[in-house]
């Protein structure tokens, strides 16, 4: 499997395990705008440092061990929670764009 069509199943993944969060979690989101906001400053900082973390652990003379740890342990998780709160926004925007008598 090449780096792209890895890199393209990894984000496919976390979306998917993003949508599936927030069907499961529904209950649980953050009511306000604001806390989604909030939200998704903090997976911008998470994914921010994710990477650059990952990236210092799984440099190109690590091993195998390493760069497998710094994928599924760093980037995946900080993913999740990016494409999570995305969608967090997207219903917000939804609601807001919803006509008052609705």
């Amino acid at each position: 499997m090449g780096g792209y069509a890895f890199i393209g199943g990894l984000a496919l993944s976390a979306a998917l395990l993003g949508v599936w969060l927030d069907c499961r979690l529904g209950s649980r989101r953050p009511e306000s705008p604001m806390r989604r906001f909030v939200h998704a400053g903090i997976a911008f900082v998470l994914l921010q440092v994710g990477t650059g973390v990952a990236g210092h652990v799984a440099s190109p003379t690590g091993s195998t061990g390493q760069r497998w740890i710094a994928v599924f342990l760093l980037l995946l998780p900080s993913l999740v929670y990016a494409f999570l709160t995305a969608l967090w926004l997207v219903r917000t925007l939804a609601e807001v764009a919803r006509p008052a008598g609705r």
